[in-house]
């Protein structure tokens, strides 16, 4: 075409060598991005969302179980930790949601989505699921999972998975809630006391975790184990227990009906004062005459925000509804937790 400029023609096609948006390579520029990049959360960075080549490939995603607020989903994948770089969880409540991104789960909520095998566990214990929290009752969810290799190029699952979250609750069995259980036989340890640091009410559990390394007899060297003294060798982390013990609490079998156990999970918040997480964390309920084994929910992520976070599990995913009847023995949550950490627990519950 023509373009005539002050009086001077120009001929040719205006701005014919000028890139289009697509041409852009944003890749490694400061967020916020274009159509078509997404910010990388770790780096405060675009990247590209376009190449589905990844050295890490989503092999099968699904939804396992919902309670009212959470949903846990599971995949498996191939590839090699080397190449691994991050998961993304997108989360709506329709296809058009998660093709949108309206909602996307990363590493800073879920912490083990910047992990391809949880800390600690030599390599033995793959990340493979996750449980997105503060969800709405009642309500359908549809996810997909991302996966981002160390080249920036970004896998999918080929399928997006859904699940209605549980019913509000209606009812529930308090273990404990602003005092300790009132058939409570013990604590472990002995230095878990309840303070006034409460999410609800006036009173909670609290801790003050010690890790020391001490002689062990039976293998004949030294170990690093919790202590409620502070440590002559003060180490960097070590695993604990904290137990609500011989609490021998009755079961109402009018009131926990199998519809009841059906819908029922186990709720608590959890507070880590501290900047390290709780990888490879768990929690459950022994019923009355189990033995000495622990049925709980392994390898679990407790966040450490400084904050309360609400944590809820599908109860019978654990226990039988028999086994629950038969009364409730112990609660405990547990987790490598870091030298000098501060945990609270409080409102732990039964609902449905």
């Amino acid at each position: 075409m023509q373009v005539r400029i002050g009086g001077v023609a120009l001929l040719g096609t205006l701005f014919s060598s000028a890139c289009t948006i697509s041409d852009l390579d944003l890749a490694g520029r400061p967020c916020p991005c274009l159509d078509g990049w997404v910010c990388d959360p770790g780096t405060q960075t675009c990247r590209t969302l376009a190449s589905d080549e990844g050295a890490v490939d989503v092999v099968s995603f699904k939804a396992d179980w919902s309670t009212p607020n959470a949903i846990r989903w599971s995949w498996e994948v191939s590839g090699s930790e080397a190449d691994f770089h991050a998961y993304e969880l997108v989360l709506g409540e329709s296809h058009e949601e998660v093709a949108q991104r309206t909602r996307v789960f990363t590493g800073d909520e879920n912490p083990e989505l910047d992990r391809f095998t949880l800390p600690r566990t030599d390599g033995e214990d793959p990340v493979i699921s996750t449980i997105t929290r503060g969800l709405v009752p009642d309500t359908e969810y549809f996810a997909q999972l991302l996966v981002f290799d160390t080249a920036n190029k970004m896998s999918s699952s080929a399928n997006v998975a859904q699940k209605r979250t549980a019913l509000a609750p209606i009812d529930s069995i308090e273990i404990m809630a602003d005092q300790a259980p009132p058939t409570l036989g013990w604590v472990q340890p002995m230095c878990l006391t309840l303070d006034d640091q409460a999410f609800a009410g006036s009173q909670a559990y609290g801790y003050a975790h010690r890790c020391d390394r001490v002689w062990n007899d039976v293998v004949q060297e030294y170990m690093v184990q919790a202590t409620c003294n502070a440590p002559q060798e003060p180490q960097p982390e070590c695993w604990e227990n904290l137990f609500l013990e011989g609490m021998a609490m009755p079961i109402d079998a009018s009131r926990f009906t199998a519809g009841a156990y059906e819908a029922a999970y186990l709720e608590f918040v959890l507070r880590i004062d501290d900047s390290h997480h709780a990888w490879w964390a768990s929690t459950g309920l022994r019923p009355v005459g189990f033995g000495t084994a622990l049925p709980g929910f392994f390898g679990i992520t407790f966040r450490a925000s400084g904050e309360y976070e609400l944590y809820q599990f599908k109860l019978s995913t654990l226990l039988s509804h028999e086994q629950i009847l038969a009364g409730l023995e112990t609660f405990f949550v547990g987790g490598a937790w870091e030298d000098g950490a501060t945990i609270h627990f409080d409102e732990v519950f039964i609902r449905w």
